[in-house]
């Protein structure tokens, strides 16, 4: 594979699931180790050989997973592994000076001395964003990095990236919004079972050529007329909210998400939008109002009651709070079916025919969870296909 990116622009990185992107990135970064070929820098070649060799020089990934210190604090984390330290011991002072500096070049306000663990992802993504701006950046890699910010947070990225740009640092931007790439990327690269199939100026790209590029096929696209009825539109709600709340996380929320209807609840971090989402999964208590699942008032207390009732959910941060990561991908695909394919003893086999087929969706069911494998697309998928293994299941997304 032949890749350039150039000083001072950006090159979209596009393709589906598993067609091979963060791999790419990931040896770039130093993470992987190529089986051939090489990479240089302003035409000279390196051994990038480990992610710390990628630092040096420069070459900096922040990845679609965060991959932060929960237990250290805001300025701990954005100066990680570069520690201001005189005599083998950290300046507190000197850290929170040099964390400040970065956020305020982001436009971000975060409390410097808060561990992590107690932000939202979208902080804590901007704190990945804010440790890779430390120090001297050549090449900048971004896997979705806009994937749990507010559109406010978004476009101060956009900026810090325009900043960027100026000062001539190479950026490789990984998305799946094609109004991004349009908006900010010089160049698109699109990725499809492992191979380039389109390398193009944005400029001289269309959507539905990139899109094409992306699925190998030619794919129409109609948009619902506004008149035109949604499919469950003349069926009881599969899901309702009548005036529901949850202590001061959210109050008086009333929805209804029907058969075959997909319901967007909109808001920024820290609107409520991920704790309605939570609730109906059972995951905060509906103290006020009523909550409704297939017609029938609910009141979930545990999770495991929700899953029971066919309420699934895909957490944001799918890594930490979706997989169980000790485990084979198969394993995860089944999580939520444990009961449901156990034998009469109440044990889980693996020689069914139903654990066999819905491994085998997955394409990757032996791969332990920990494996670089379950980085990418394909193998992240089973935290989505594990709601689809059982029929009739309410999908919640947030």
């Amino acid at each position: 594979m032949d890749l350039d990116a150039a000083p001072g622009s950006v090159l979209a990185l596009l393709g589906e699931n598993g067609a091979g992107k963060s791999t790419l990135v990931r040896i770039i970064a130093g993470d992987l180790r190529a089986d051939s070929g090489e990479i240089a820098l302003d035409g000279v070649p390196h051994d990038v050989r480990d992610v710390a060799a990628a630092r040096a020089l420069g070459i900096k990934l922040i990845y679609q997973e965060i991959s932060d210190a929960p237990p250290l604090s805001v300025a701990e984390n954005i100066v990680l592994g570069a520690w201001p330290a005189r005599r083998g011991f950290v300046r507190g002072r000197e850290t929170r000076v040099r964390a400040r500096e970065v956020l305020d070049a982001l436009g971000v306000d975060l409390p410097l001395d808060a561990p992590v663990s107690s932000l939202r992802l979208g902080e804590r993504q901007l704190v990945e964003i804010a440790r890779a701006l430390t120090g001297q950046a050549r090449c900048l890699i971004f896997d979705e990095p806009t994937a749990a910010l507010s559109d406010a947070e978004t476009e101060r990225l956009f900026e810090v990236i325009e900043g960027l740009k100026a000062r001539g640092v190479a950026i490789l931007y990984i998305t799946h919004r094609l109004d991004e790439v349009f908006r900010i990327a010089e160049e698109v690269c699109v990725l499809r079972d492992g191979h380039i199939v389109l390398h193009e100026k944005v400029a001289d790209a269309g959507k539905d050529q990139v899109i094409e590029a992306m699925v190998g096929r030619s794919v129409e696209r109609r948009a619902r007329g506004r008149e035109e009825a949604a499919p469950g539109a003349d069926r009881p709600p599969a899901v309702r909210l009548d005036g529901a709340s949850s202590g001061e996380l959210f109050r008086d929320v009333a929805l209804d998400a029907r058969p075959g209807e997909i319901v967007a609840l909109y808001g920024k971090v820290g609107s409520g939008a991920s704790e309605v989402a939570e609730a109906i999964f059972g995951m905060h208590a509906v103290d006020a109002g009523a909550l409704h699942v297939g017609g029938r008032r609910v009141r979930f207390r545990h999770p495991a009651d929700a899953i029971a009732a066919g309420v699934g959910c895909l957490p944001g941060d799918r890594q930490r709070e979706a997989m169980f990561r000790s485990r084979s991908v198969a394993e995860n695909l089944a999580a939520p079916s444990w009961r449901a394919i156990a034998g009469a003893s109440g044990l889980v086999t693996r020689g069914g025919r139903r654990w066999r087929t819905g491994a085998g969706t997955i394409g990757c069911a032996s791969a332990p969870a920990t494996t670089p494998s379950s980085r990418s697309g394909r193998c992240r998928a089973a935290t989505s296909r594990r709601w689809c293994w059982a029929a009739g299941w309410s999908a919640v997304r947030r």
